[in-house]
């Protein structure tokens, strides 16, 4: 794919190497599948109280998120080199296109989350909060939505 920039000249050449996960058996090759993300009726509580209390609203897109997360299981794909030989490579991250991606991301954010003190909402697992702090998260695949109330610095 080319990304141009607006004057229409090229900014870059972009590729993305996908996994078949529809090749992978359950049980072998992944265990789960499924997602956390905060729901809808959360989302827009987390809006209310920023307003009712002037607290900071800031929202984040994870770069490469799905990228980062590391794999439980042994994952091997094909590619065709430059002279048409087939390689074979061990993942050792996730990868767009398997199965588990979504949720090896979700549980590496939820290890990040705790390492700042974090703690899931028991009704929302898919938003944190720091009372200490007055910081919430919520979290929608790879994009967070947070507020804290002025005190606190939102990087």
């Amino acid at each position: 794919m080319i990304k141009r920039k607006a004057d229409g000249t090229i900014e870059k050449f972009k590729a993305r190497k996908v996994g078949r996960g529809f090749t992978q058996e359950e049980g072998v090759n992944y265990d789960e599948t499924y997602t956390q993300i905060m729901r809808m009726e959360s989302f827009k509580i987390l809006l209310v109280i920023a307003l009712y209390r002037n607290w900071a609203i800031r929202q984040w897109d994870v770069v490469a998120a799905y990228l980062q997360a590391l794999l439980k299981h042994d994952i091997y794909i094909t590619d065709i080199n430059e002279d048409g030989e087939t390689e074979y490579w061990k993942l050792h991250k996730a990868l767009h296109g398997l199965k588990q991606t979504g949720h090896e991301w979700f549980e590496m954010l939820c290890n990040i989350m705790k390492a700042y003190r974090m703690q899931q909402c028991i009704g929302d697992e898919g938003t944190y909060v720091s009372t200490k702090e007055q910081i919430i998260v919520g979290t929608h695949v790879d994009n967070l939505l947070g507020i804290a109330s002025t005190e606190v610095q939102l990087a």
